[in-house]
């Protein structure tokens, strides 16, 4: 007979199974499976962006745009001409906007930064820091997004419709709305805030829920009470569908959503196709 180990003794894990859609470690590992690992070597980053201003400063930091080669490319920087302008009078300067190709590898990745973000043929004023990357990882990969993420803050932005295509209307949309918003704001002065952990029973999440959610919800609720806090409302979300949590969070109101569930990890098997 095994004693069961309390939280502090266990190591929990916020993956899911791919195929089973089930938490990978419903019961969490026992704290000695983590003895003897090596410990991971430091990640040399080399910085090439202001440092001592503000980050939303754009005329110090930098935006610029990443589009996938080829006619498509073109088509989705067409599509958000409003924002480029935004951009280019917010930082006085225009954006940079760089093309690459479709798919590119991990190697290929890293060569692009050090080669063209970081090329020295760019002042190291200018170089941007903000990377708006268009197309979906067919167009511009996971790996040039996960490579250049240790170098810049990198945002995606891709629109398909029901059948799977680009939805150009979606991406003129979204570029206009960033544009009303940044000039006349919303009537809004503060926004809601939310608070979520998926219960499907696993100690990771239940763990979450105890000792991340609750305490956080009840210490803005105190802050709310006594007037030091900045939001406006706050609410616990209780759902079981992916669309009933999109509900409670679909409101006209801004809001912000602090959530807790199990990512979803690679099947167990391995996949059976790139694609």
């Amino acid at each position: 007979m095994t004693t069961p180990q309390n939280d502090d003794d266990r190591l929990d894990l916020l993956l899911a199974d791919a195929e089973e859609r089930k938490p990978v470690l419903g019961d969490g590992l026992p704290s000695e499976a983590a003895q003897g690992v090596p410990k991971p070597k430091k990640d040399v980053v080399k910085k090439h962006w202001r440092t001592d201003g503000e980050r939303n400063d754009l005329a110090l930091q930098r935006w610029a745009v990443v589009a996938p080669e080829g006619r498509e490319g073109s088509r989705l920087l067409e599509t958000i001409t409003s924002l480029i302008q935004l951009r280019e009078a917010e930082q006085r300067a225009p954006p940079i906007i760089y093309r690459v190709p479709n798919e590119m590898t991990t190697q290929q990745a890293l060569d692009w930064k050090n080669d063209v973000h970081a090329s020295e043929d760019i002042p190291k004023d200018d170089r941007p820091r903000y990377l708006l990357v268009l197309g979906g990882l067919h167009q511009v990969s996971a790996e040039f997004q996960q490579v250049m993420a240790h170098q810049a803050f990198v945002g995606r932005m891709h629109f398909t419709g029901t059948e799977g295509k680009t939805d150009l209307d979606g991406y003129e949309a979204y570029a206009r709305k960033v544009v009303r918003l940044a000039h006349h704001g919303t009537p809004e002065t503060s926004p809601d805030m939310l608070f979520y952990a998926a219960q499907d029973g696993s100690s990771a999440t239940r763990i979450a829920q105890s000792r991340l959610v609750a305490p956080s919800l009840a210490a803005m609720k105190e802050d709310l009470e006594k007037g030091r806090s900045p939001i406006a409302d706050l609410l616990e979300v209780t759902a079981d569908t992916v669309d009933e949590l999109l509900d409670a969070g679909g409101s006209s109101r801004p809001s912000v959503l602090m959530s807790v569930s199990h990512g979803l990890g690679p099947p167990r098997r391995g996949f059976k196709s790139e694609e």
